[in-house]
């Protein structure tokens, strides 16, 4: 009996120390994490997670904001893991043996958030000018191409069904030769060709096209002014062709397109002599044109929807008066005021996306940070995100992903 009872107790004993010696096993093979590869990674990207006592024939699951990743690869130190479409910023988890393990967080780029811009060193030209894409929702910025410049590009137009962005130099900043450049922004290229000797000429690009370019070809310089006219830029060798003498000398800043009705819609702005400022209604049709004045205290930066509602943010330069959002009718100048921007800094420019209005602030006094603002035109609210710092540093943007 006491034989039998031995038998027993050495059993139990054996067994008690398998069991510790499973949990051990199970203590040691749990993976730890160390780092992922990167904090910024879009839909469809493959990150590495690095750590410890991975097991290449284990089972594991890994969550972006619960949707499953796709895994590539798993090693001792590592796991590789394609992000899942529908994923979106934020935690990462891993999932072993039913034990969910913090990985850390990611930001995904969603493509449709970008938007892009020209990146221009307008005071001391130190920097090369750069294609960039600028997420609205936080300010953040990936360069795309450097355009191997230090020439201004300050108008923008773009045409999606052949994936080209167009834009010309300004005067003021150096530059010898006025140019056009055409950016292809699917392949990351560019291309540029002269447009014009003569320092005293401008101009401004319509910033949408559909295979033709149009422009205000404009003096530059307001000692010596000639009539602003429409002209069409072919941008593969410079070659200009006069469509309609706008009759008057002032100098416009702000053009648009209504797609519906075929014509352009162009502010003209103070600071360059103008009594007023006034909204011109050029009709591609039959190439005539009317105006109206508005007020003569203000600058006028424009933005069309695509069912043909015209917005402007009304601004001053250099004064304390706050900068609003309207909506205006071209046919007689009446303005319909939607919200007070809460701020007396001055945009550059003002594009549409979706159901908002994005608009990057100018680095001319009296502001300190270039921004970016996201005006919601359904709700009428409106948020933003600093840009740089830099005073040197000048935004241009232009069109949407």
């Amino acid at each position: 009996m006491k034989f039998f009872l031995y038998i027993i107790t050495f059993s139990l004993v054996l067994s008690s120390c398998s069991s510790d010696d499973n949990a051990n096993s199970e203590q040691i093979q749990k993976p730890s994490i160390s780092s992922i590869s990167t904090d910024l990674a879009k839909i469809g990207d493959t990150i590495t997670i690095n750590g410890n006592n991975f097991d290449p024939n284990g089972n594991y699951v890994i969550k972006f904001n619960n949707i499953n990743g796709i895994i590539v690869e798993v090693k001792i130190n590592s796991i590789k893991v394609k992000i899942p479409k529908g994923a979106i910023s934020g935690k990462i988890t891993l999932n072993f043996k039913d034990q969910n393990i913090d990985v850390g967080t990611l930001e995904i780029i969603n493509e449709n958030n970008f938007i892009y811009a020209i990146k221009s060193d307008y005071v001391s030209s130190s920097e090369t000018t750069k294609f960039i894409k600028i997420n609205p929702k936080n300010g953040n910025k990936i360069e795309l191409l450097d355009l191997q410049t230090t020439d201004n590009i300050k108008s923008l137009s773009i045409n999606n069904s052949t994936n080209q962005i167009f834009g010309v130099t300004r005067l003021g900043d150096g530059n010898s030769d006025l140019e056009i450049y055409t950016i292809n922004f699917k392949e990351n290229t560019f291309s540029s060709t002269n447009l014009n000797h003569d320092p005293e000429i401008e101009y401004v690009l319509v910033p949408k096209n559909n295979g033709t370019i149009y422009a205000i070809k404009q003096s530059g310089d307001s000692s010596s002014p000639f009539t602003s006219k429409l002209i069409t830029i072919n941008p593969s060798n410079g070659e200009e062709i006069n469509i309609l003498d706008l009759q008057t000398t002032h100098n416009f800043n702000s053009l648009v397109f209504n797609n519906q009705t075929n014509q352009i819609f162009g502010a003209t702005y103070i600071g360059d002599g103008n009594l007023k400022s006034e909204i011109y209604t050029i009709d591609l049709n039959n190439n005539n044109f009317t105006f109206r004045p508005l007020n003569d205290q203000f600058s006028y930066e424009l933005a069309i929807t695509d069912n043909g509602t015209l917005y402007t943010i009304k601004q001053t330069f250099g004064v304390s008066e706050p900068t609003k959002l309207y909506t205006l009718n071209p046919s007689n100048g009446n303005e319909t005021f939607i919200l007070d921007l809460e701020t007396n800094e001055s945009f550059n420019n003002l594009i549409v996306k979706e159901n908002k209005l994005i608009g990057a602030t100018d680095i001319d006094y009296p502001n300190i940070n270039s921004e970016i603002y996201t005006i919601d035109i359904q709700n009428n609210s409106f948020s933003f995100e600093n840009l740089n710092s830099d005073p040197n540093i000048d935004f241009e943007l232009i069109g949407s992903y």
